[in-house]
């Protein structure tokens, strides 16, 4: 199979999410998974768990952001070994896929850069993907269709998927509803037409669903419920307006605040809300 030099890796972490699995799967990492490409390979990959699930206390939650990933490297140094590997030791399928890996990761390598450990800097990764397919025949051109910013992608936080539920849109700046088709977008390294895209984005839809079901889980440590009776007051006369109320009845307002009123650094808001109308609006 293909990346023959990242398997420790790979089979790192077994049985940490408590889901039985078979086949080729039986012993990966709960964030990999094995698939068929396109042309008919088979191939580890990783899955939405490399970002959306954390250990903590040997223990993986599924849908808690991932704040230990390394993104401060450069991909192409990965993409470089994972080619050499496969050249040594891969099947023809193996070598051509870590081939069309190590040339598009190279294009879009200046996108999947975080300057900070546990950042992550998928959105930037997802637009540029987005700037290098043809948008009627999703097939990939060495060429940026679509001009992408000069400045670094500034690092985001993973949000929690037990969230979801609650919310109408994606981001917090209000942009972008929440719609399997946008989940979908990361899938675009891989996929070669618009056939293969509606495959995944069926998916997808399967994936909506099972992130709406994430409950929250309980905090593993011991809480002191005097000082937690505390805050609990403080948040609900000083934050709830924004941030909503828990428990039975609670409610989310999915509040916009204006950058004038919170007096917050706007970069990132603006480096979103600028991407979003060139490739989305």
């Amino acid at each position: 199979m293909w990346f023959p030099l990242a398997r420790t890796h790979l089979y790192d972490g077994v049985g940490l999410i408590g889901v039985e699995r078979t086949g080729d799967k039986a012993n990966l990492n709960y964030a990999c998974s094995v698939l068929n490409t396109p042309r008919v390979n088979k191939v580890f990959n990783f899955n939405c768990f490399y970002c959306h699930a954390e250990t903590v206390g040997g223990k993986a939650y599924l849908g808690l952001g991932n704040t230990t990933r390394d993104f401060t490297g450069d991909v192409r140094n990965v993409c470089d070994t994972v080619r050499a590997g496969a050249n040594l030791f891969g099947t023809p399928g193996e070598k051509e896929e870590a081939s069309i890996l190590q040339h598009r990761f190279a294009i879009a390598s200046d996108y999947m850069k975080s300057s900070t450990v546990g950042a992550n800097p998928s959105m930037t990764y997802v637009y540029a993907l987005m700037a290098h397919r043809d948008p009627a025949t999703l097939k990939w051109t060495d060429n940026r269709l679509l001009e992408m910013p000069t400045a670094p992608p500034l690092p985001v936080a993973v949000p929690p998927w037990w969230q979801m539920r609650k919310r109408k849109t994606l981001f917090a700046n209000g942009e972008l509803p929440l719609h399997w088709s946008f989940m979908t977008l990361a899938t675009l390294m891989g996929q070669e037409s618009p056939e293969q895209y509606a495959q995944s984005a069926e998916g997808f839809k399967k994936v909506k669903a099972f992130v709406e079901t994430l409950p929250p889980p309980e905090y593993p440590q011991a809480v002191n419920a005097s000082l937690a009776g505390q805050g609990k007051a403080v948040f609900e006369t000083t934050c709830s307006t924004c941030h909503g109320t828990y428990g039975s009845g609670g409610t989310y307002p999915e509040r916009v605040i204006p950058f004038s009123e919170i007096g917050t650094d706007r970069a990132l808001g603006d480096q979103q809300t600028k991407l979003d109308e060139r490739f989305v609006g």
